[in-house]
């Protein structure tokens, strides 16, 4: 069987906006706004510079527009060829790679609550929230020279379905939404 929909899944997930990620982006913009008013206000009180305040205001919304997309991150899951990738997608244009690894090389996947990490762990969690943690997280392990790799995702059927045709020994399912 050399189909290649059934070897190969993308999925994206918005990143929840709690916590760090949550004050990080309302400091952002109120950052943003002060910043635009004192930049008006600067150009009214010089009086040679009220004819730049629209200018400088434009100028603002564009610098807040090109640099909110960092602020708009989406994980985007990817399994070609037994090979899962996770990039960061800012805005939902630019990419990096934030995790790959092949299927056949990982020890266990797991449902988020069979996990306890370690201090000494290497941990890569996406945008699933692990302090509110949904039945279709899962975790991937991989142990390396007495370190462990734990790489946690939002698991669907198709997905572990996939996990499980390369690597079968691993993939411990259970009831997932989609």
């Amino acid at each position: 069987m050399n189909d290649s929909s059934f070897n190969s899944i993308t999925y994206t997930v918005e990143k929840k906006v709690e916590g760090n990620y949550a004050l990080k982006r309302a400091l952002y913009i109120i950052g943003v706004v002060l910043a635009s008013v004192a930049l008006c206000a600067a150009c009214i009180i010089v009086k040679f510079l009220v004819y730049f305040t629209p200018v400088m205001f434009m100028l603002c919304i564009i610098i807040f527009k090109y640099l909110f997309i960092y602020l708009q991150i989406e994980y985007r899951y990817t399994i070609e060829h037994g090979v899962f990738t996770m990039e960061k997608v800012f805005g939902g244009k630019k990419c990096k790679k934030y995790y790959e690894i092949k299927l056949s090389e990982l020890d266990s996947i797991v449902p988020f609550t069979d996990v306890t990490v370690q201090n000494n762990d290497t941990v890569y969690d996406s945008c699933v929230s692990i302090k509110k943690p949904t039945q279709d997280l899962y975790a991937m392990i991989k142990n390396t020279e007495g370190k462990r790799n734990v790489a946690y995702f939002e698991a669907t059927k198709k997905t572990l379905k996939i996990m499980r045709y390369h690597n079968p020994n691993t993939v411990m399912s259970d009831n997932l939404r989609h």
